[in-house]
């Protein structure tokens, strides 16, 4: 092979008027990783279009999850040969998401992947504004032969942005209105609202707070951890709200912090929790049900206190794993002073939406175009995202 080919190889790539792109999610939630399919026709001009091939989850076994989501307790080389290890499950994934929806692995064009954040923190938090994914790129390249971009995060923190939310380029190409906006809400570890506008340079989006992750945590607790999370909302819907110590949590600084801004575990994740069990007196649904309560209400004072009243949304589109526990979905709708449905869309749907969006986001980054909104993340200018292993 001449030397450039490889790069004549992206750029033809780049050209292509339809591509089939795998993304690759794994959440704060750490449930596992998630798998797109997705067919991606780039528009020069409108909304760009896409179609939903299949979608598949692989769920982590226990003794996996509990080490990606307490990271701090692993050294080095655990947290090295993490990174391979989750790179081989996600290639095994994406061949079996090939076999299932009767494509070839030649048919794959690219690979998107967010990988499993191990550690974030935004500007403002320390000295030094840094974010760390695992999940091996060169390990997805050399088994599926396709380009891999990978490690988004970094280059917006770089620019002087939070580093996220990145999912907001996504939903503007793929589902921005014609007139007004539209608010979406993701239900994952951590919460996060994106206002999509008409125009790019109006769009919102920040990290409301904690999502499911206390909430999780508290099932595991409640049930000595043999519940992984509060299914169908069976405990949080057992329990009673603790208002006096629910005014407490709220009164957490962030909350009141206006965005830009994002979060993750190192601020509400297993450490917190467990001050906050150590400080429990009451039942343990009682602790379900009042971290709810914290999830929905952070939302509503968030939306009320953040989101622009021009152009005003109509309607709040719910996602993630969080769409499923029924009593934090009706908490929520009960305290948003618009209609709040689950979302119903065919790409996005309520568990493929973020890995559709990283599929999305390599596609910007193949084809030299930034994945990135400044006024989402905070950055100084749009940028384009991550970095690309060859897949030769």
């Amino acid at each position: 092979m001449t030397r450039g080919s490889p790069w004549q190889a992206l750029a033809s790539l780049a050209g292509r008027s339809e591509l089939l792109v795998a993304g690759l999610m794994s959440g704060t939630s750490g449930d596992g990783i998630d798998i797109a399919l997705v067919r991606i026709r780039p528009d020069e001009c409108g909304p760009w279009q896409a179609d939903l091939e299949t979608f598949e989850s692989r769920p982590y076994e226990p003794a996996l999850r509990e080490r990606l989501l307490d990271p701090l307790r692993l050294s080095s080389r655990e947290i090295a040969e993490l990174g391979v290890s989750w790179a081989e499950r996600a290639a095994t994934g994406i061949q079996e998401a090939l076999a299932e929806a009767g494509l070839e692995p030649g048919e794959l064009d690219l690979i998107g992947s967010h990988g499993h954040t191990l550690w974030h923190q935004p500007p403002g938090v320390a000295a030094v504004a840094a974010s760390f994914q695992i999940g091996e790129a060169d390990v997805l390249a050399e088994r599926l032969g396709v380009p891999v971009v990978s490690d988004f995060r970094p280059r917006d923190l770089a620019a002087g942005g939070q580093g996220a939310p990145l999912v907001p380029m996504a939903e503007w190409l793929l589902r921005r209105p014609e007139t007004g906006a539209r608010l979406f809400l993701n239900l994952g570890g951590m919460a996060n609202v994106s206002v999509i506008s008409t125009r790019q340079e109006d769009v919102l989006a920040f990290d409301t707070g904690p999502g499911v992750a206390w909430i999780d945590a508290a099932a595991r607790l409640a049930s000595d951890g043999r519940e992984p999370f509060d299914r169908d909302g069976q405990r949080a819907a057992r329990g009673r709200v603790q208002e006096h110590v629910l005014a407490s949590w709220l009164e957490d600084p962030y909350f009141q912090t206006p965005p830009p801004k994002s979060t993750g575990r190192e601020r509400f994740g297993e450490a917190a929790f467990e001050d906050i069990a150590e400080a429990w007196t009451g039942r343990a649904d009682d602790l379900v049900r009042t971290l709810t309560e914290l999830t929905a209400r952070s939302i509503a004072l968030s939306i009320e206190r953040f989101v622009p009243r021009s152009p005003e949304p109509r309607e709040l589109w719910i996602s993630g794993g969080g769409a499923h526990h029924p009593v934090l979905v009706d908490s929520i709708r009960d305290q948003v002073a618009l209609p709040v449905s689950v979302i119903d869309d065919p790409l996005l749907t309520v568990d493929s939406k973020e890995a559709v969006a990283f599929a999305i986001l390599a596609v910007r980054t193949l084809r030299g175009e930034p994945g990135n909104v400044p006024s989402a993340t905070g950055a100084r200018r749009p940028v384009v995202l991550g970095k690309i292993s060859l897949g030769l």
